[in-house]
């Protein structure tokens, strides 16, 4: 819905458009930031017992993030973005399906 024109294209970080106009303005937010980091999360929340897995895994995703402003796809801001929302969404859905599974075990009947 955020379209914002890229760093190739502009010099002007404040090149926007309306949605759903025009398919060059696709900036905003970073997909591969915003995939990067929920992959890292993921596997940071299912390894977290393992101390290496976190540190690898936010590195890569924050490797991935920044070779996309190295090779002027993206804005600074696109990639944080991305990054949250990917981080936070990811987040939110390994605790909520937790829960779920938490109130599962202590409803259930054993015979």
């Amino acid at each position: 819905l955020i379209r914002r024109e890229r760093p190739d294209r502009t010099e002007n970080s404040y090149n926007f458009t309306t949605p759903f106009r025009k398919n060059d303005y696709t900036s905003f937010p970073s997909g591969h930031s915003n995939t990067a980091f929920s992959v890292a999360t993921g596997f940071a929340m299912l390894y977290k017992h393992k101390k290496w897995v976190p540190w690898v895994a936010y590195s890569l995703a924050t490797l991935t993030s920044l070779s996309r402003v190295y090779q002027n796809r993206h804005w600074a801001s696109d990639i944080i973005i991305g990054a949250a929302i990917g981080h936070y969404v990811t987040k939110t859905v390994i605790r909520a399906e937790n829960k779920r599974n938490l109130r599962k075990k202590t409803v259930r009947i054993i015979p």
